[in-house]
């Protein structure tokens, strides 16, 4: 019972957080800026989602400019724990205690943001060859 009480209050506290953002964008950024990620130039957002109360959820999904592509990036790249390519279950194993992970496969970049509350999971992906980048904030 207490848990759901904190999630209603951390989602409360949430709106009330952004009911003080006055565009898409604004959000974005403060989300962003969250993660370590800054933008800028102006970007088009795609989508921009806030749903739940228990279950909160915010998805975006924005296009960037060439410059704000080739810096995000070098952004992800300089992360302390970047790879190529996915590592093995047990690499994975040895940076449990990290705070952001980041790779390159394909033709996307992923990051991932750990050593939040078990119920907050963070994720980015990024496609440069679209400018595209996706990011979604969970928190069950």
């Amino acid at each position: 019972m207490r848990n759901i009480y904190s999630k209603i209050l951390f989602t409360s506290l949430w709106t009330i957080f952004f009911s003080g953002c006055t565009s898409d964008e604004e959000m974005v950024q403060s989300y962003l800026k969250e993660i370590d990620i800054s933008l800028n130039d102006e970007f088009k957002v795609i989508k921009c989602e806030t749903e739940g109360t228990t279950d909160f959820i915010f998805q975006c999904e924005i296009i960037v400019t060439s410059s704000d592509s080739e810096r995000l990036v070098n952004q992800i790249k300089s992360r302390k724990y970047f790879t190529y390519g996915f590592p093995k279950m047990q690499q994975l194993e040895q940076c449990k205690d990290v705070d952001k992970q980041a790779y390159f496969k394909d033709d996307f970049y992923y990051v991932e943001f750990f050593n939040y509350p078990s119920t907050i999971r963070k994720s980015m992906f990024f496609y440069p060859s679209e400018k595209r980048l996706k990011y979604t904030y969970y928190d069950e």
